[in-house]
């Protein structure tokens, strides 16, 4: 197969298909939502993917849908039409752990990804750059990786020039033999001019894997790639549930003081940080009387699998009761993100 930003064809029909390094590749989880306007620096979007436009404002990222492809979804970052912001550059990136990254230091390993231009596409000579960084510290942040702020950090770049239709490139680089930490970025020059209706990039099928060779891309089952994604961040109720939709069931622990407890679909990376969307009046108690708007919220105790949350309340029921969101853009979520 060709290499160095080409396309990959015609691979051997008996080339064993290498493992997956990066978590949701394709892009199939977006448990946060959908569709995003980009502004400021580390934004998370997709699943176990951040990144930003240098604190720009006129950006959008959102989820697409692709057929004819061996993925059914792409990220598209796009500049916002009629935009004329030149001063930015776009980024978008992934951080492994240090367990999932230094088994392979010292090895040779491929990054493949899918990418394709849009008709307007404004930065100089369509180019998207992919780098292979690493570093030597253990365990640290997304955002400190795609800032380049690795312990001993090293980077590996490749330039891409995309087209207006699907190309498969290749990125392959041999990894120093004391890294404790694998990142991934794509980055694009600075747009320029007025942004047309498409001046975005689409990708989607990034993966990496130990060897030379970029083996077939193998989608894991949406099953499988949500399980995953779970172990970094988990909305317990998601971006446009339905009013009403059911938080956890609980009971009165004090006169003003609804004890709710919420296990997580899968154990997560590390004890994680609770967080609400919206305002405490979208989120009340259920119970034998009228039902009471929560005014507080807080973490009692937690631990990787689960969490125990107290909810104030300007009156009580008494008894059990449901803890429950009221309004379709609030939600509540767990987050334990590098």
């Amino acid at each position: 197969p060709a290499l160095n930003g080409s396309a990959l064809t015609n691979l051997p029909p008996t080339l064993t298909t290498g493992k997956n390094l990066i978590i949701n590749g394709s892009f199939d989880v977006w448990q946060r939502g959908t569709s995003f306007a980009v502004s400021g620096y580390y934004q998370w979007w997709a699943d176990r993917w951040l990144g930003d436009c240098i604190n720009n404002s006129t950006f959008t990222v959102s989820k697409q849908s692709i057929t004819g492809q061996p993925f059914s979804n792409c990220l598209r970052f796009q500049r916002n039409s009629g935009s004329t912001a030149t001063s930015a550059y776009t980024r978008i990136g992934t951080t492994l752990e240090t367990h999932d990254s230094k088994p392979h230091n010292g090895k040779t390993v491929t990054l493949s990804f899918y990418a394709r231009k849009g008709a307007n596409y404004s930065p100089p000579a369509g180019n998207v750059r992919s780098y292979i960084r690493t570093g030597t510290g253990t365990d640290q942040s997304s955002t400190t990786g795609l800032a380049r702020g690795l312990t001993g950090n090293t980077d590996n770049y490749q330039d891409n020039i995309l087209t207006t239709s699907w190309v498969r490139f290749s990125h392959t680089y041999t990894l120093p033999a004391n890294i404790t930490q694998i990142a991934i970025e794509f980055t694009t020059p600075t747009h320029l001019g007025t942004a047309g209706a498409a001046d975005y990039f689409d990708i989607s099928g990034v993966k990496l894997e130990v060897g030379s060779i970029a083996t077939d891309l193998e989608p894991k089952r949406y099953a499988e790639v949500l399980r995953d994604c779970r172990r970094y961040y988990y909305a317990h109720v998601g971006p446009s549930a339905a009013s009403d939709s059911l938080i956890a069931r609980g009971a009165w622990n004090a006169a003003t003081q609804f004890e709710a407890a919420i296990h997580f679909q899968e154990n997560m990376r590390t004890t994680p940080t609770l967080a609400t969307v919206g305002g405490t009046n979208y989120y009340r108690i259920h119970g034998r009387g009228t039902a009471v708007y929560v005014t507080s919220m807080a973490i009692h105790a937690q631990q990787p699998n689960a969490a125990s949350v107290y909810a104030g309340v300007t009156g009580t029921l008494g008894l059990g009761g449901n803890f429950v969101v009221t309004n379709s853009n609030a939600y509540v979520h767990f987050n334990a993100e590098l």
